[in-house]
């Protein structure tokens, strides 16, 4: 078992998440004996809600036990899409699961063409299951555009239909649930069939052989949709809160992902590793990748590591949090500003107020638009996943040395913001080969390399050093520059000409520093 950070994992792959199995697996079991139990599940995205439901049907999946998923995420468009998707997908969880001998056949993937289409269709007739043959004309009149009430009723209904008369039982999930909003505005479910959520519910609600199961990422439209007292689907499930993984877990899935990959990370940086980014699988399954695809997982490889992911450009976290703020933020520079604010320093709402210069009242409307992303404990305000709000911080004053503070020992940071002052940011290097410098400081056109050392006067720097140093400066066009950390007190000195003896080159009172850094732009 690898690290996966593309697609969903299932079977030898999956990972924890055994009380959430065991509760869903419960909810199967009780629908063989008659009693259907509709679960949701609520968790931000990322946390892994797909895996566990595709684990969850590979698990219950059986001849009398048909499963299909919907991902209402994909689905974004008219109703006609939906709901042939839907058809499809239940026609084709049936087939699979009761395998009619003689018969292999995909309805959804027929779809690509009209003689395919056919031809399903004319093997799905020779079954001669009333249900089947049914299903085949509710897809018809769908791809006709005929979205009546009565169709999209008969196309709600076909899994009950389909188990009734096959003596089956079916698990429908339907991924992404509150995307499903979007439908209502839609002209042919307006007069057809009012609110969509109220048209399911009348339907669900007379199913006996089918247990549904939704999720949703957006946990406050789930909230309003599934436990509002005026909601048509109030009290209709049971919630299931699908969050990140114990300490304990994250733990065991960085140290066997990685033993796996062949390059097993140690104890100390797994634990750096989750005490940085937080215990979300997909960011623990990003990171834990590009640990293993370095050279030596160390403490220097670790900041590159998450510098990259995290900080940089084109970093996998930065892109994925781009987009996930983008989402919730759209052109609101208020509702930014409010998550920066908050990711910078938690607080209540009316010191978060006075920061931002704003009334309470339309704070509290900005935090509301926020889509879970932020949460209050004890009146206190704080970006719930620790890792996005390291991402929001680039956005604020701290950008210049943020990686250094997050990831950087003491002296790293002293020097990081002393240099900050001075107009520079500060990156750990990624370039300079075998530890010529800790840091890269750029200002403008200039690339400063410092090598930092925590260590007071005299201090004694090797001729290799040296050399190694001055050396990857030529080559990379950076100004050498070494940085003495004593206390808080911080020494610059360049040392593109420096000269030592045969063994070392000695620093000390007498040895001339950098007194203003704006100095070193004039270039090696």
């Amino acid at each position: 078992m690898r690290f996966e950070t593309s697609k969903p994992v299932s079977g030898p792959e999956f990972c924890n998440r055994v009380r959430e199995l065991a509760r869903l697996e419960d909810a199967a079991s009780a629908l063989r004996h008659g009693t259907t139990r509709y679960i949701a599940l609520l968790g931000l995205r990322k946390m892994g809600k797909t895996s566990l439901l595709s684990e969850y049907m590979r698990r219950v999946e059986a001849p009398n036990m048909a499963c299909f998923a919907i991902d209402c995420w994909e689905k974004k468009s008219a109703p006609k899409v939906f709901f042939r998707e839907y058809i499809a997908k239940t026609v084709d969880a049936f087939v699979r699961a009761t395998r009619p001998e003689g018969i292999d056949l995909s309805l959804k993937a027929s779809l690509v063409s009209q003689a395919s289409l056919m031809s399903c269709l004319a093997d799905l007739r020779a079954l001669k299951l009333r249900s089947l043959q049914r299903a085949s004309e509710i897809l018809l009149e769908i791809q006709s555009d005929n979205m009546s009430d009565v169709v999209i009723e008969a196309a709600i209904n076909a899994p009950e239909e389909i188990a009734q008369e096959t003596e089956t039982f079916c698990i429908a999930v339907i991924d992404d649930f509150q995307e499903l909003q979007h439908l209502n505005a839609f002209k042919s479910v307006k007069e057809n069939l009012g609110d969509i959520y109220a048209f399911f519910r009348a339907c669900w609600q007379r199913h006996r052989r089918v247990n549904y199961v939704l999720s949703g990422s957006q946990t406050t439209a789930m909230r309003e949709i599934l436990t509002g007292e005026r909601a048509p689907l109030f009290q209709h499930f049971d919630l299931m809160e699908v969050g990140p993984f114990s300490e304990e877990h994250a733990l065991e899935l960085l140290r066997s992902r990685s033993a796996d990959e062949g390059k097993p990370i140690p104890d100390a940086i797994a634990a750096r590793t989750i005490a940085t980014i937080g215990t979300c699988p997909f960011y623990l399954q990003v990171v834990g990748s590009e640990l293993c695809g370095l050279e030596e997982i160390n403490d220097d490889g670790f900041k590159i590591a998450l510098q990259r992911l995290l900080f940089e450009e084109s970093g996998r976290l930065q892109l994925y949090f781009r987009d996930l703020v983008g989402r919730v933020v759209g052109r609101s520079s208020s509702i930014e500003r409010t998550l920066v604010a908050i990711a910078q320093e938690p607080a209540r709402l009316s010191d978060l107020a006075r920061r931002l210069g704003t009334a309470p009242g339309s704070l509290k409307s900005w935090i509301n638009r926020c889509q879970g992303l932020v949460a209050s404990e004890d009146g206190i305000y704080r970006v719930t996943d620790p890792c996005l709000a390291l991402w929001l911080r680039m956005k604020s004053d701290d950008r210049a040395v943020l990686p250094t503070i997050v990831l950087g020992n003491e002296a790293e940071q002293l020097v990081a913001r002393r240099m900050a002052t001075a107009g520079f940011e500060l990156v750990f290097q990624s370039r300079a080969s075998r530890g010529a410098f800790d840091l890269l400081a750029v200002l403008e056109t200039t690339e400063v390399g410092v090598q930092v050392k925590k260590a007071g006067l005299p201090f004694y720097l090797s001729r290799d050093e040296l050399h190694r140093m001055q050396h990857w400066a030529k080559r990379l066009g950076w100004v050498p520059v070494l940085a003495l950390v004593e206390e808080s007190e911080v020494r610059f000195y360049p040392v593109q000409s420096r000269r030592g003896s045969s063994r070392r080159c000695r620093f000390d009172r007498k040895t001339q520093q950098v007194e203003n850094l704006l100095d070193l732009t004039g270039g090696p």
